[in-house]
């Protein structure tokens, strides 16, 4: 399997982007996706973060080895001097959209930051990009914007909230 039927731009949710860097249910997919050639990947700058803190947080809690999170630390400086994914920055619109879907959905700070990211990406254009994530309540976010979303633990896809 490489891409989703009708999706060739996917915006990475932390959670499923560490699926590329440690083993996980749903890493397959990941890895399948994102070494596609002709898949286009986003992910925020926050997400960069996040996956330092993630591969931290598995190396502490003897998840991974030392030697696996060295090479995952390669892979993911490797994907970002490559080009991998397009690495989108925080800036005042993806901010105040951070704002709103804190507001309308209460998520935590992180995951607001990273869907508020997503929705600047490509102009809004929503159906274009596969929001991609394992977190439920950022999902149920994502597809109330207008977002479809896939989660790679279920495989499965998850179209927009009607607009109301």
């Amino acid at each position: 399997m490489a891409k989703i039927a009708g999706f060739d731009q996917y915006f990475w949710d932390t959670s499923a982007l560490a699926k590329r860097y440690a083993q996980e249910e749903g890493s397959d997919i990941v890895v399948s996706i994102m070494d596609d050639s002709d898949t286009i990947s986003w992910i925020s700058s926050v997400s960069l973060v996040e996956i330092h803190k993630t591969l931290v947080d598995k190396l502490r809690g003897h998840e991974i080895t030392d030697l696996e999170y060295g090479e995952a630390l390669v892979l993911l400086d490797y994907d970002t001097e490559g080009r991998a994914f397009y690495l989108v920055g925080l800036r005042n619109q993806g901010l105040a959209k951070a704002i709103g879907v804190t507001k309308r959905y209460g998520l935590h700070c992180a995951d607001s930051m990273i869907l508020g990211t997503a929705l600047t990406v490509q102009g809004g254009a929503r159906d274009r990009v596969l929001f991609v994530t394992c977190d439920e309540q950022q999902r149920e976010a994502a597809v109330g914007e207008g977002y479809f979303a896939y989660d790679p633990q279920e495989d499965q896809v998850f179209e927009p909230l009607p607009s109301s």
